[in-house]
């Protein structure tokens, strides 16, 4: 595909295959996990939903991650967006950091094994984990440690 060629029909199966619940419906089911984006309290409806505004006026909740293709290791989990992308990183369900494919060279064929593989490493390196929250923003990363002192290194 040329570089200058928006594929529409991606776009458009994109938008189509995301589940939306309007807002008002469910704000009191629901919690803040990062800017603009939520999670149920129940762990009813899995995975994270984006608040975005619809077309007559209201505010919904759009899901963001195919969540019957969240592979979890202990307490670690990765879910990729929809368009293979990008991945996000949970531990015990809380969003730790999103890496983008293309950033690591990770390959549209590849994803798959990268998701599976990622949570195993997580559970058994910690030096690996280390890196990683150090990449965080520091008032982020504050947050996760105070969340979950077991992921520093000692």
């Amino acid at each position: 595909m040329d570089k200058y060629t928006v594929d529409f029909n991606e776009i458009e199966n994109h938008f189509k295959d995301k589940e939306r619940i309007k807002l008002a419906d469910v704000e009191g089911q629901i919690e803040k996990v990062a800017f603009g984006v939520v999670r149920f309290n129940d762990n009813v409806k899995t995975g994270l939903w984006e608040i975005v505004d619809g077309e007559d006026g209201n505010k919904y909740i759009a899901a963001m991650y195919d969540t019957d293709q969240k592979p979890t290791t202990g307490e670690w989990s990765v879910e990729s967006d929809k368009l293979n992308k990008s991945a996000t990183i949970f531990y015990k369900n809380t969003p730790i950091t999103s890496l983008a494919f293309n950033e690591l060279g990770i390959s549209l064929e590849d994803v798959p094994s990268f998701n599976k593989a990622l949570p195993e490493r997580l559970a058994t390196n910690k030096e690996l984990v280390s890196k990683m929250l150090s990449d965080l923003p520091t008032e982020y990363k504050s947050k996760i440690v105070n969340l979950y002192p077991e992921l520093v290194q000692k």
